[in-house]
């Protein structure tokens, strides 16, 4: 089959590369479509990326080069595109970057286009108009605040929605709410992430371990960009309470943006020594530092389903996290993790402290059942299975 994947950016989300690395694995052609934003991974070999002009005169080429394949070799629908590309907006300006980005799709034919980003839609439904099947995934704040605070939007996906041939959620809560902008609840897949083999032999090695940290501080990590909806503010605020109660810690947080709000809070609160950030730490660093790591934390206020808990999980490090989103999915609370309340600094900090007067024993039984949840529903072939089957779904 055929797919093509408009990611947004190139290269993309962790879960859009694993997307793209299993797609081609399993023998699909893969097209991924997007604005270059860094370095092109050479491993993922069996994917064609075709990165999107930026600039007025590559986008002009662009266009110029697509519509004259088009004008010779398929007149007919280069007319019904024209048309269709002018009756939106009559400037020359918009013609051109539209049809550098709407041609090269239509050119190549996918069976199915994926629109990865709810938000960018309205800007691809007319690939409808000409026959393509589109699939687009629902993810948090694309579905979950941004069509409240941007008004446009949810008038947007109630407009285009139902032109759409199948829908890719990642969470049940997710496809539960995009159903309030005309969703199709018989035409979405709740399709959850995977942890790549070698993170789960990792964790393998890890759950066998002792979970014994007496004598010394409990290490905890949160991992996740620099945003409100990540919570690390409340996070915060749950360590100060944990610092005036006595309790022995040390709490990392790996994180990209700007931290300067978090600095400051460190510092109010008397927290400097117990609190270290740490940017410009690749995904692989990541990893190894949940690893050594005793608890993830996710403090979140709102999620979907949130990668790095399913790979502190394959790691057989211990998961808190709020109950946002998808995450009550994941995480069965006292099984194999324990879930807390939103924007609740108490609720984190107790939830934290319970962990540490568990038994060493106890605690393994916890990562243990974590570890578990992942081989029965977070694999690299259970995914491939799963994203194989919506496909066929979407393009019957």
């Amino acid at each position: 089959m055929k797919i093509g994947i408009l990611s947004g950016a190139i290269p993309s989300t962790t879960f859009i590369e694993a997307l793209l690395r299993v797609l081609a694995k399993n023998g699909h052609e893969v097209l991924a479509f997007g604005t270059k934003q860094g370095a092109i991974s050479s491993t993922e070999t069996g994917v064609r990326y075709f990165c999107f002009a930026r600039g007025r005169v590559s986008i002009t080429l662009v266009a110029c080069g697509y519509w004259l394949l088009f004008l010779t070799l398929r007149r007919k629908q280069a007319g019904a595109i024209f048309k269709r590309v002018t009756s939106e907006r009559r400037d020359l300006r918009y013609f051109l970057m539209r049809s550098s980005r709407i041609l090269p799709l239509l050119w190549f034919s996918p069976d199915v286009v994926h629109v990865q980003w709810a938000k960018s839609l309205p800007d691809w439904i007319v690939l409808h108009d000409f026959g393509v099947k589109l699939a687009v995934s629902l993810r948090g704040a694309h579905i979950n605040y941004s069509p409240i605070t941007e008004v446009w939007l949810a008038k947007a996906y109630k407009k285009c929605f139902h032109l759409v041939d199948g829908f890719h959620a990642v969470s049940e809560a997710i496809a539960t709410e995009a159903e309030k902008y005309g969703a199709d609840r018989s035409k979405t897949r709740v399709i959850y992430s995977y942890v790549r083999d070698e993170v789960i032999e990792l964790g393998r090695f890890r759950i066998q371990r002792q979970y014994d940290w007496e004598g010394r501080a409990m290490r905890i990590i949160s991992v996740g960009r620099y945003h409100w909806k990540k919570g690390y503010n409340y996070a915060l605020d749950a360590m100060k309470i944990l610092h005036d109660r006595g309790h022995d810690f040390r709490y990392s947080i790996v994180a990209s943006g700007d931290n300067e709000e978090y600095l400051h809070q460190i510092y109010d609160l008397g927290i400097t020594g117990k609190v270290m950030l740490q940017s410009g730490v690749s995904h692989k660093e990541a990893l190894q530092e949940i690893y050594q790591s005793d608890v993830l934390l996710l403090p979140s206020v709102e999620e979907g389903v949130a990668n790095v808990v399913l790979e502190a999980m394959a790691l057989g490090t211990l998961v808190v996290t709020t109950a946002s989103g998808g995450m009550e999915e994941i995480i069965q609370n006292g099984d194999n993790g324990i879930l807390t309340n939103i924007r609740d600094p108490e609720s984190l900090a107790s939830a934290l402290i319970s962990v540490m007067r568990l038994s060493p024993s106890e605690r393994k039984c916890i990562a243990t059942r974590a570890y578990q949840s992942i081989l029965e529903r977070h694999t690299e072939v259970k995914f491939a299975r799963s994203v194989g089957d919506f496909y066929k779904f979407v393009t019957v």
